[in-house]
C-alpha cells in the first residue's frame, strides 16, 4: 500500500501528464483548424438565430379520412373496437376503489 505523500506525488504528475496531453491537443486542433479550413471560428454572438423550418406535412389519403365513403355504409372491419386509451380509461374506472370516490364527487358536485 502506498503511504500518503507518495499518492500526493503520484495523483499531482498524473494531472499534470493529463494537463500536457489536453493542451497539446488543443493546440494541435487549432493548428488544424487554421490548416485545413482556413478560417477562424466566430463567436456566438456572431451567428444568426437558426429560424424555425417546416420540414414534413402531413398527407393523409382521402380514403383513410372518410373510410366510410371509400368502403360503403357495410360495416367496417374492426369498426366496434375502441382505442387503447379509450380502454385503459374505462378499466381504470372498472377498480373498486374508483366507484365510491367517483360516486361521492358527482353526489357532492
Amino acid at each position: 500500500m502506498l503511504s500518503c505523500p507518495f499518492l500526493i506525488i503520484y495523483l499531482t504528475l498524473l494531472a499534470q501528464s493529463l494537463l500536457e496531453i489536453l493542451d497539446s491537443n488543443l493546440t494541435r486542433a487549432q493548428r488544424d483548424n487554421d490548416l485545413i479550413y482556413h478560417q477562424d471560428v466566430p463567436s456566438v454572438s456572431s451567428l444568426p438565430v437558426i429560424q424555425l423550418a417546416s420540414m414534413v406535412s402531413s398527407i393523409v389519403p382521402p380514403g383513410l379520412l372518410e373510410p366510410r365513403k371509400t368502403l360503403g355504409n357495410s360495416n367496417l372491419i374492426f369498426g366496434e373496437l375502441i382505442g387503447l386509451g379509450a380502454q385503459t380509461a374505462i378499466g381504470r374506472r372498472r377498480i373498486p376503489i374508483v366507484f365510491p370516490l367517483f360516486n361521492h364527487f358527482r353526489r357532492n358536485l
